[in-house]
């Protein structure tokens, strides 16, 4: 009997010690599962730096942030090459004008570093309306009436070549070129022109694009690694795609495009074609870009998408939209705007089809 109540009493107390394991380890285990789940997505890493609003990219100098942009007029005459201080540039427009030839227009948000600029050239009023979104401090040598008419009109911050020649522009004698190809601005006579006019050089400048958060992150299906684009029978251009540096470079009138201030290969990241309606003025000789709205391409990365473009009023930023009319996404980088006659749409063509 006693033998028995051993073997109850030792059943009881093993009994007893396995629920009273078993019930903490049940709590243990609820305990664990009640802590947070351990996150497997990266945090967000913060851009650092200050964000340049015309490339998206956060490269932007303090010293620079809440100050005005600059626009140059280019020249872009073949005798003219190379230019000096387009690689730089943080937007590059590039216009039709007379006699069949295009003029450039190219913006900086950070002007600071740029050695040498130019050849300049004389405003033409169509370059006056890109700028206007911007509110730029326009810098030029002479113009055109419509050219002079628009700066008025507009009440636009400039500085003429045709005024301030000997003061704060230079012309280079030692290139025996003629005289309209050898006028440019050196950064000092910049900076002393910004501070010798008193012109107000503060102010907010609006995102050019709507810019992708990562850089290198917009692609898309169709190819664009050689694309040929005929302006007119004078001004004969292609982009090509680097596959090292992911960006293009630029051919025109069978040449390189070189930076006359690096003797490089100027390099860009988005290439815009854009078509609109440009028909001769009043005067028969000058050309007036629509500026109103149409189609085009985009091309980054080595690939390619249509694209709508509108613009409106003189003061509306150029906007731009997918083919299925959502806002485009522009890759951060420098960008190469070129407008194209409408009756030269079909002349543009990509890799090796050449029209």
């Amino acid at each position: 009997m006693k033998q028995s109540m051993k073997r109850i009493f030792t059943f009881a107390l093993a009994s007893a010690m396995a629920l009273t394991m078993g019930s903490c380890g049940k709590q243990v285990a609820e305990e664990t599962s009640s802590l947070p789940p351990v996150s497997s997505e990266p945090a967000e890493v913060q851009p650092q730096g200050n964000q340049n609003p015309l490339t998206g990219l956060y490269d932007l100098d303090e010293t620079m942030v809440g100050k005005r942009p600059v626009s140059f007029m280019i020249n872009n005459h073949h005798r003219s090459w190379p230019q000096r201080g387009i690689s730089q540039a943080d937007i590059i427009y590039e216009l039709p004008v007379e006699g069949g030839l295009t003029r450039l227009m190219a913006i900086y948000a950070d002007y600071s570093k740029t050695k040498d600029f130019g050849s300049n050239r004389s405003v033409r009023h169509d370059f006056v309306e890109l700028s206007l979104p911007f509110h730029t401090i326009f810098i030029h040598w002479g113009g055109s009436t419509f050219g002079y008419d628009s700066l008025k009109k507009y009440g636009v911050d400039d500085i003429d070549g045709m005024i301030y020649a000997n003061k704060y522009f230079y012309t280079d004698r030692s290139l025996h070129k003629d005289i309209e190809h050898t006028r440019f601005m050196t950064q000092e006579n910049l900076q002393d022109a910004l501070t010798g006019t008193k012109i107000e050089l503060t102010g907010d400048t609006p995102a050019a694009y709507q810019f992708a958060q990562e850089e290198d992150s917009v692609s898309f299906t169709d190819s664009a690694k050689k694309v040929y684009v005929k302006v007119s029978s004078a001004v004969k251009t292609t982009f090509n795609y680097d596959e090292t540096n992911k960006d293009y470079t630029k051919v025109e009138f069978d040449d390189d495009v070189i930076d006359g201030n690096t003797k490089e290969k100027v390099h860009i990241k988005n290439v815009f074609i854009l078509y609109d309606n440009i028909p001769l003025m009043s005067d028969g000789l000058h050309v007036d870009l629509s500026l109103s709205s149409g189609g085009g391409w985009y091309l980054t990365n080595g690939t390619r998408t249509a694209i709508t473009w509108s613009k409106g009023d003189a003061k509306n930023p150029l906007t731009f939209q997918t083919e299925s009319g959502e806002a485009l996404t522009v890759n951060p980088g420098n960008s190469w705007v070129l407008f194209v006659p409408d009756n030269m749409k079909e002349k543009t063509t990509f890799d090796d089809a050449q029209a």
